[in-house]
């Protein structure tokens, strides 16, 4: 997400499946610029724990 406008998806269906899943976007942020993951609205995140999902980023 990116200032609450979705930028990326990924659905590896880990309920049923066990696989993972990865998304890559590349943005142009801005200063103030809000960004986040969160699961989608019909899916609770019990198997999104915080030791399964990563998030980073690097200045250009």
């Amino acid at each position: 997400m990116l200032n609450g406008k979705l930028v990326g998806r990924s659905h590896p269906n880990a309920a049923t499946v066990n696989r993972g899943a990865s998304s890559t976007v590349v943005l142009k942020l801005k200063k103030g610029d809000k960004t986040w993951i969160e699961p989608h609205a019909s899916y609770t995140g019990q198997y999104a724990a915080a030791h399964w999902c990563f998030y980073s980023g690097y200045r250009l």
